[in-house]
């Protein structure tokens, strides 16, 4: 369940530091991937109780933030 988001924050990350063009198969496999952690996760969340998963949400969103920031920031940007 942890790793669901992570091959859609690699293909980001991926297609925004270098040449590479993304794909729509990929995309959609990636995108599915995140959709399907993310209900597993409200599952687990709101049923379950395991407030686990919120601390495995902060920690993507503190690297997808860094990522981001870097993506608006660094020289690419420019």
């Amino acid at each position: 369940m942890i790793a669901f988001p992570l091959p859609a924050l690699v293909d980001w990350t991926v297609t925004t530091f270098t040449d590479r063009c993304g794909y729509n198969i990929v995309r959609t496999a990636t995108g599915f991937l995140l959709g399907y952690g993310y209900g597993i996760g409200l599952y687990r969340v709101v049923l379950a109780g395991d407030f686990h998963v919120v601390a495995v949400g902060v920690c993507y969103a503190i690297g997808a933030g860094a990522l981001l920031s870097l993506a608006l920031t660094g020289p690419e940007a420019r």
